[in-house]
């Protein structure tokens, strides 16, 4: 691997980013919808001492990074494939896998400084209380990263069109959401639907990022983590089975 190559090409794909608004505007989502839905939740303790509000953060950063994954990596990729970015890779030295790479560094980045922001947002707005440990969450954050940016790569390698990536990331990304315990806790649905939250990886990564957001070990949580450990090695070997540069 050619490290200069791929720093050049994420310094590339970091100035693409500060230049498009739209995508700057995926780090603020999460820190608005939050402050709306704490403001729902309000103040009052739960069992543990700590309040609806101090679980949403983490439910939130789950959000964030499946948002990202699930609907930023393949719109990008797509639209690159549009313009014929990786067949002029072709004839140059540089390896057109490293954009996929550059990719995946600057949506991690994409995806820590949202949630730092939105952490920054609920402490100065409601004083949010944490037993966090900085290296199981750390590990539950990366994991969660890499089984959405794994599901967006397969997106963009079946996806032909920026507007089939909109309509279908949106179809897929949405019910995920709304069937994690996000909004709605999960014990709300009828008994099937819980059934099937096993394969909602947004259920998942909420549940992880809780857990190590308030104290406990990852490794307590060994299901989950066998889950989307399984979701991103299947999704990456077929990601790399149907993946076209053009």
């Amino acid at each position: 691997m050619n490290l200069k190559q791929l720093a050049s090409l994420t310094e590339v794909e970091i100035k693409n980013f500060i230049r498009e608004p739209a995508a700057s505007m995926l780090m603020i989502t999460s820190a608005v919808m939050f402050l709306i839905f704490a403001a729902a939740y309000g103040d009052d303790p739960a069992p543990g001492g700590f309040r609806m509000v101090d679980f949403q953060v983490p439910a939130f950063i789950a959000m964030g990074i499946s948002m990202i994954g699930i609907m930023n990596i393949p719109y990008i990729i797509v639209e690159y494939k549009a313009i014929k970015v990786f067949k002029r890779f072709k004839g140059t030295p540089m390896q057109p896998a490293y954009i996929l790479l550059a990719q995946a560094v600057v949506n991690f980045m994409l995806v820590l400084i949202s949630s730092l922001i939105l952490i920054g947002t609920a402490a100065v707005a409601f004083d949010i209380k944490f037993q966090v440990d900085i290296l199981n969450f750390a590990l539950a954050f990366a994991l969660s990263s890499a089984t959405f940016f794994s599901l967006g790569l397969i997106l963009a390698g079946l996806l032909r069109t920026t507007r089939a990536v909109e309509s279908i990331t949106g179809i897929l990304f949405f019910p995920l959401f709304f069937l994690s315990g996000i909004m709605i806790p999960l014990e709300a649905f009828p008994q099937f639907i819980q059934d099937a939250a096993v394969f909602n990886p947004v259920a998942h990564s909420v549940d992880i990022l809780t857990a190590t957001w308030t104290g406990n070990c990852l490794g307590d949580f060994t299901n989950e983590v066998i889950i989307l450990c399984s979701i991103t090695v299947l999704c990456t070997i077929v990601a790399l089975k149907t993946f076209r540069w053009e």
